[in-house]
C-alpha cells in the first residue's frame, strides 16, 4: 500500500491500495508528480508548495514510485521573489519557456505573482493549471482580465474568464474589462465581451462615463458603431447630461458624428454647460459638423 503521512505530525493523508495505486497510474502516470497532483485535492494545495520525501530523502519529480511505499509531506509556504528573480521569470515567459517557468514555482513562488503577465497566452494557461487565482489584485482592484483587455489579448481575456474570471469584475477606479476595451480601441475584443454578456452601461468614476462615452474621447469609431448596436447606449448620459454626441461634437470628428447620428442619437440633449450637440460645435468652430448635428 503507498502511505502518505504529515512529516510534522504523523497524521496519514491517503493510503492508496493496489487497485488504487493503479488507477493513478493509469490516469496520471507513476511519478512523484503524479502523486502531488492528487494530493493537491486533499491538501488544497498546488504540487508546487508539496515536498514528499522517502527515509529523510526528498523525491524528485519524475522519480518513480510504487505500490508499497511509505512517504512524508512537508508543505512549503511561498517565497518572496526578488527583483532579479522576477526579471529572469519575465525573460522565461517572453519565450513561452515553460520549463524555466517550473523550475521558478517548485522554489515555490506563488504563481499568482505572474499571472499579469501580458500577452503570453500558453503561460497564461500554464499558470491558471497551477492554480493561479484569476481574480486577484494588486490592490487597486486591477486583476488580470483588466491587464489583457487593456492591451487587447482576446485570447487570453477567454482562457481567464473560462476559469473563473469575472468579465465585468470593477477595479477601484470603476475599470472594466469592457471600459478599457473601448477606450483603446479592441474591437474585436469589445465584440466578444458585449456578446458574452459584458455589462454596456458600466460606467467609470464619478464621471459616468460608459464604454460609449470613452470611445468618443478616444476617436474610436469602429467601437462606436458596435457600442451603438446596445439599446439604449446611444442617448446614455454621464455627469451633467453629457452624452456621446456632445463629446464627439465637441471633438470635431465628423465620422463620429455621423456614426452617432445613424444610430438615431439624440441632438436636441443638454448638456450643462455647453447645452446642446448643435451648440457645442459652433462654440467650438468646427464648422464641418454643423451640417451632421443638424435636428
Amino acid at each position: 500500500m503507498l502511505r502518505v503521512s504529515m512529516m510534522a505530525s504523523g497524521a496519514e493523508i491517503v493510503a492508496l491500495s493496489p487497485e488504487e495505486f493503479e488507477r493513478l497510474v493509469a490516469a496520471r502516470g507513476c511519478t512523484t508528480r503524479a502523486l502531488k497532483e492528487h494530493l493537491e485535492l486533499l491538501v488544497s494545495k498546488p504540487r508546487f508548495r508539496q515536498k514528499l520525501l522517502k527515509e529523510g530523502t526528498v523525491l524528485e519529480d519524475d522519480t518513480e514510485l510504487s505500490a508499497s511505499m511509505h512517504l512524508e509531506l512537508v508543505l512549503l509556504a511561498y517565497s518572496a521573489p526578488s527583483a532579479e528573480c522576477l526579471e529572469s521569470f519575465s525573460a522565461a515567459v517572453a519565450v513561452d519557456n515553460s520549463q524555466a517557468v517550473e523550475g521558478f514555482l517548485q522554489k515555490p513562488l506563488d504563481p499568482d505573482t505572474y499571472l499579469k503577465a501580458r500577452g503570453h497566452l500558453e503561460m497564461t494557461r500554464w499558470l491558471l493549471d497551477c492554480k493561479a487565482e484569476v481574480m486577484k489584485t494588486a490592490g487597486d482592484g486591477v486583476t488580470a482580465i483588466h491587464l489583457a483587455s487593456v492591451h487587447g489579448h482576446l485570447e487570453i481575456v477567454k482562457c481567464l474568464v473560462a476559469a473563473g474570471a469575472d468579465k465585468n469584475a470593477v477595479a477601484d477606479q470603476g475599470q472594466t474589462a469592457l471600459l478599457a476595451a473601448s477606450s483603446f480601441g479592441h474591437v474585436e475584443l469589445a465584440r466578444w465581451l458585449l456578446n458574452t454578456g459584458a455589462n454596456a452601461a458600466c460606467t467609470a468614476g464619478e464621471e459616468g462615463a460608459t464604454p460609449l462615452h470613452l470611445a468618443c474621447l478616444a476617436g474610436r469609431t469602429q467601437i462606436i458603431r458596435l457600442l451603438c448596436e446596445v439599446d439604449g447606449m446611444v442617448n446614455s448620459t454621464a455627469e451633467q447630461g453629457v452624452t456621446p454626441l456632445h463629446l464627439a461634437s465637441g471633438s470635431g470628428n465628423v465620422d463620429m458624428v455621423r456614426a452617432l447620428m445613424e444610430c438615431r442619437a439624440d441632438v436636441n440633449k443638454l448638456a450643462q454647460p455647453g447645452g446642446t450637440a448643435l451648440m457645442i460645435a459652433k462654440e467650438a468652430a468646427w464648422t464641418l459638423l454643423l451640417p451632421s448635428v443638424r435636428a
